[in-house]
């Protein structure tokens, strides 16, 4: 098959390829299919950063390189990771193609007949979003972390929906009542689970959760709670924009063995506080989520502070630290 090559993805001029391009080209169906990323959300990447395919077919359709999937791989890592978008798109698209190839690929690969059902449920949610369905929101949310659990079914399909949602708002593309209605739904169905898992007795929280007081997004605190409760952990959520007054309160009552805080991005005015600098947390271990605490990290903190970056890695150290 014949392929006119672009100089990059973001030079929409198209030129004749070197003999050496080769191999498997893929269809932004086929990308999204073995990525497990909802197609929307590659579209949208491609038109917002330039991140895209770089190749065309003699019948001019458009289609990706290994090394364009590659770059799409590693923007969907960071994106996890809690980079914005933008950043993981310039860091993507300035990586050679030889450190792309030398880039550690995950451990444990989704079969390509669970990648399509996962990229299924995402673009289902977004449609059900997009035209205010709440009922099939709920429905949906609802069984993804039936089946998949609460860690998988955030990590897999809700927390892509809801960034496949948020971009779509960044654009112009919807309101903000479709990204308010997805989040109260999914957070409706995650506070369900969290009702009927949860240990009911009456127990010393090990857990206290809080949002950093000026924090816009909590959902992501709603979703860690469901999953301890899966694990059998006590915790207490404190709600949206905690005073820290209140969350000093809550830890005194409670003597939780774990504090986790969330932050999804850094104040406008680029100072962050450490989360530890109150005396009474310096008894607790201080588990700290969301990008906005990367000012912190790394920072000589009179308590033990982590930062983790992902859904499986908080319930995973927060469990461990329980336990012991």
């Amino acid at each position: 098959m014949t392929v006119n090559q672009r100089p990059s993805t973001r030079d929409r001029g198209l030129h004749t390829p070197p003999a050496s391009v080769n191999g498997a080209l893929w269809s932004v169906g086929s990308v999204a299919a073995r990525l497990a990323i909802a197609g929307p959300t590659l579209r949208t990447w491609d038109r917002r950063y330039g991140l895209g395919p770089s190749l065309r077919t003699e019948g001019g359709h458009r289609r990706y390189s290994e090394t364009d999937v590659s770059r799409i791989e590693l923007m969907s890592r960071l994106v996890d990771e809690g980079v914005p978008a933008a950043e993981a798109a310039q860091v993507a698209l300035s990586r050679e193609e030889s450190a792309l190839r030398s880039t550690p690929r995950p451990s444990e690969r989704k079969t390509p007949t669970s990648a399509r059902r996962t990229v299924s449920c995402v673009d289902a949610l977004v449609r059900a979003a997009t035209v205010l369905d709440a009922a099939t929101l709920s429905r949906l949310g609802g069984h993804v972390v039936d089946r998949r659990g609460v860690v998988a079914g955030w990590t897999q399909v809700l927390a892509p929906a809801l960034r496949e949602i948020g971009d779509r708002w960044a654009a112009g593309e919807v309101g903000v009542e479709v990204e308010h209605l997805m989040s109260e739904r999914l957070g409706a169905e995650l506070r369900t689970i969290t009702q009927i898992r949860r240990v009911h007795r009456a127990v010393t929280a090990l857990v206290v959760m809080a949002s950093a007081v000026d924090e816009q997004h909590y959902l992501p605190v709603v979703a860690l709670e469901a999953a301890l409760a899966e694990r059998r952990i006590p915790s207490v959520a404190l709600g949206p924009r905690t005073p820290a007054g209140a969350l000093e309160a809550a830890v005194v009552r409670r003597a939780p063995k774990v504090v986790f805080l969330w932050r999804s991005l850094p104040p406008a005015d680029g100072d962050v506080d450490s989360p530890a600098d109150s005396g009474v947390l310096r008894h607790q271990h201080v588990v700290l989520g969301g990008p906005g605490w990367r000012d912190v990290v790394g920072q000589s903190q009179p308590v033990q502070v982590a930062h983790v970056h992902d859904m499986a890695s908080a319930v995973d150290l927060i469990e461990s630290l329980v336990r012991t």
